[in-house]
């Protein structure tokens, strides 16, 4: 654990679980808000320990994240909750673009 090769990947998948968190109080629906935030904040915990198997589940989360953020963000009802998750599409972009140039890239270690 000295180089901390998920580190920016679990910082973004921390923010989203906060923005899932924030979503609540704006009517978010309770599965969106309260089940995505804990599942963002434990994979970014696996990533913060490097676990490889988290980072792999990580961006298969993120690619259903997208497509879920995105479903809520559009066809949901405009306002504060639409545009937290818009910013939670963007987050998840971020994790999976990073995560594609980290576990695809780098060899895999012992």
């Amino acid at each position: 654990m000295g180089n901390r090769l998920y580190l920016t990947a679990s910082v973004f998948a921390a923010f989203g679980a906060v923005l899932h968190f924030a979503a609540l109080p704006f009517g978010a629906p309770l599965s969106a808000g309260l089940l995505g935030g804990l599942i963002w904040a434990a994979l970014a915990f696996g990533l913060f320990r490097e676990w490889r198997l988290a980072a792999y589940v990580t961006f298969l989360t993120s690619l259903f994240g997208i497509s879920a953020a995105m479903t809520l963000a559009v066809g949901g009802p405009p306002g504060p909750v639409a545009w937290l998750f818009a910013a939670i599409v963007v987050v998840d972009v971020l994790i999976a673009l990073t995560l594609i140039r980290l576990l695809w890239s780098a060899p895999a270690r012992p």
